[in-house]
């Protein structure tokens, strides 16, 4: 009776540690770019040296966000020194192809 019990107890309870369902991967773009932006942006991106905007902050964003994408994509990618700081190319990276660093920057402008 009590291995009835028992067995009965431990079917019921298997459902219960299935949780809730992990969050969606994000699409393989964002997530590579989020890679590229932790191993390499981060260092800059993340407590805003050298004038780069910080992952998040709007405010800091706002005037390149008004650019077309393609002006942050070739900034990114070329390099450029501005009136409130420098990125520069490829974010010091040159082995990074310019479809990882398009990631990375839409990485962050999805944080926004």
């Amino acid at each position: 009776m009590r291995s009835a019990i028992a067995l009965l107890l431990s079917v019921m309870l298997a459902g219960c540690d299935a949780g809730t369902p992990p969050p969606p991967a994000p699409p393989p773009a964002l997530a590579t770019g989020e890679n590229v932006y932790r191993q390499t942006c981060q260092a800059c991106h993340g407590m805003g040296v050298a004038g780069a905007p910080r992952l998040g902050d709007r405010e800091q964003w706002a005037a390149r966000i008004e650019q077309d994408r393609e002006v942050l994509y070739r900034r990114t990618i070329e390099g450029f020194t501005g009136t409130t700081g420098t990125m520069p190319p490829r974010g010091g990276r040159p082995d990074l192809s310019d479809e990882r660093v398009k990631a990375a920057v839409d990485y962050m402008l999805s944080k926004l």
